[in-house]
C-alpha cells in the first residue's frame, strides 16, 4: 500500500533536485554565449522542413530537426532560449539519474550542475548533448 509518507520520501527529493537543476539552468542564461554555426544550420534545416515538408540533408539528425519543430512557433530568440532550457534540462536530469547509484540525489545534482551545465552551454551542436544523454539513459535502463 502506498502511503503519503512513501510518496513524500520518494518524490519530494526528486522535485527538489528538479527545481535545483532548473534554477541553475536559468542562471546560466545570464552569461553571454552565442550559438555556433552548426546550431544555426539545424535551425535552418528545421525552417526548411516546416516550409517545404522535406529534409534537405537526411544525414543531419532528422529526429533532432523534428524536435526543433516544437519550438519554432515561438519565433527568434525565444525558440532558441526555450530549446536550450528544455535540452539542457533533459540532459542534466538524465545525468543526475545516471549518477544516482554512486551518490545521493543532491550530490548527483550538484555534480551534474557544476561540472556539466557549463560544458553543455558551449558545446556545439546541442544534438550531441541529447545523444550523449540518451546513451546514458540506455545505461540506466540496462542496469
Amino acid at each position: 500500500m502506498i502511503t503519503i509518507e512513501t510518496l513524500r520520501r520518494v518524490f519530494l527529493p526528486l522535485w527538489l533536485t528538479f527545481a535545483f537543476v532548473f534554477i541553475a539552468i536559468l542562471l546560466t542564461l545570464f552569461q553571454h554565449v552565442e550559438i555556433g554555426n552548426d546550431t544555426w544550420g539545424y535551425w535552418l534545416f528545421a525552417r526548411i522542413l516546416s516550409e517545404s515538408g522535406e529534409f534537405i540533408i537526411p544525414d543531419r539528425s532528422p529526429i533532432y530537426i523534428e524536435y526543433l519543430q516544437i519550438f519554432r512557433w515561438m519565433g527568434y530568440p525565444n525558440m532558441v532560449t526555450a530549446e536550450y532550457i528544455v535540452t539542457t534540462m533533459i540532459t542534466a536530469m538524465i545525468l543526475v539519474l545516471f549518477l544516482r547509484p554512486i551518490m545521493d540525489l543532491f550530490h548527483a545534482a550538484f555534480v551534474g550542475v557544476l561540472l556539466w551545465i557549463p560544458y553543455m552551454q558551449i558545446s556545439e551542436p546541442p544534438v550531441q548533448n541529447l545523444a550523449f544523454a540518451f546513451v546514458r539513459l540506455g545505461f540506466i535502463l540496462r542496469r
